[in-house]
């Protein structure tokens, strides 16, 4: 079982056929403050903002370089984050990625960019 499966993300479609990634928020995701921890969230970013890049190297396999992540919001009361992400920049190793993460009422919880290599 891989990080991505333990967290039971998933791949979905939204109205527009955009893909987006999603986790559903257990007990195990939230700190103790009863918010989701941030590391969920960054993870859910780091996660799609791949598939992104992944997708746009042509399956090609990556790893992270690097990633900002500003948190706008306490995730609670939520069944799930969702993360939908666009490329920026394609180079030919470097691939960028800005990603928006929302809770169940489409309240924006974070953003991230992150940066890909292909390897």
């Amino acid at each position: 079982m891989n990080f991505f499966d333990y967290l039971k993300m998933e791949f979905i479609k939204d109205k527009n056929n955009d893909t987006i990634t999603r986790v559903p928020i257990e007990d195990y995701c939230l700190n103790v403050n009863g918010v989701v921890h941030g590391g969920v969230t960054m993870s859910l970013i780091d996660n799609a903002a791949g598939r992104i890049a992944t997708e746009a190297l042509g399956d090609s396999k990556i790893v992270t370089v690097d990633g900002q992540t500003n948190f706008l919001r306490p995730a609670s009361d939520t069944k799930y984050l969702y993360a939908k992400c666009k490329l920026r920049k394609l180079g030919r190793q470097i691939v960028n990625v800005d990603c928006d993460v929302f809770d169940d009422d489409d309240n924006l919880i974070a953003i991230g960019r992150f940066s890909f290599m292909r390897v």
